[in-house]
């Protein structure tokens, strides 16, 4: 009966053994799925953290620069400004005194542009009547316009007395106070 007794103590001691072992297995699985799990939402978490640090720096460069982006937009014609581009031309010379006639104008590709908005060239040849002051005027106004322009033409011409007798040209010449035709081609750049 002692065996009896000693067998079925060391079979209860090996099933309690199992059952605390069991226990023990689950227990340190449970333990490791949690650890992973807390640490991908650690990653995470940090991963949202870094975006949110860039974003504020991003943001931060965005208004430290606002007012430079804002000077050099100012130098290109907007994409719809054309029409106030050319009424501002026109105005200028009405205001140096010189007959203008804009030709025609000419979008060209920007080659090689590293902007994220691309551009276009305006050509734009116009021709000029007026006295020497006003298209010397004119020609400074031009060249100190607020925009980014290249003047790739300048092309100056006397007038003969008989091409200002026209009573409807606004400008009246004499020998005194002689005519010039100027023809001038500018560039300058445009949003697409």
């Amino acid at each position: 009966m002692n065996t009896t007794k000693n067998i079925s103590l060391l079979v209860l001691s090996v099933l309690v053994f199992l059952v605390v072992l069991g226990g023990f297995i689950f227990l340190v699985g449970d333990i490791t799925a949690r650890g992973e799990h807390i640490t991908s939402r650690l990653k995470m978490i940090d991963e949202i953290t870094r975006k949110d640090q860039e974003y504020q720096l991003f943001e931060k460069i965005i208004k430290s620069t606002e007012a430079d982006r804002a000077k050099i937009s100012s130098y290109v014609v907007k994409k719809d400004g054309l029409v106030d581009f050319i009424k501002l031309i026109e105005g200028m010379a009405n205001s140096s005194g010189v007959e203008v006639s804009i030709k025609t104008v000419e979008e060209s590709e920007v080659s090689g542009q590293a902007s994220s908005t691309p551009k276009v060239m305006l050509t734009l040849p116009l021709t000029t009547t007026g006295t020497w002051e006003n298209t010397a005027m004119f020609l400074a106004l031009l060249e100190s316009m607020p925009y980014k322009t290249t003047l790739t033409k300048v092309d100056l011409r006397k007038m003969d007395l008989t091409e200002g007798a026209d009573p409807k040209r606004k400008n009246r010449f004499s020998k005194a106070n002689p005519g010039w035709q100027a023809d001038f081609q500018f560039g300058v750049l445009k949003f697409k």
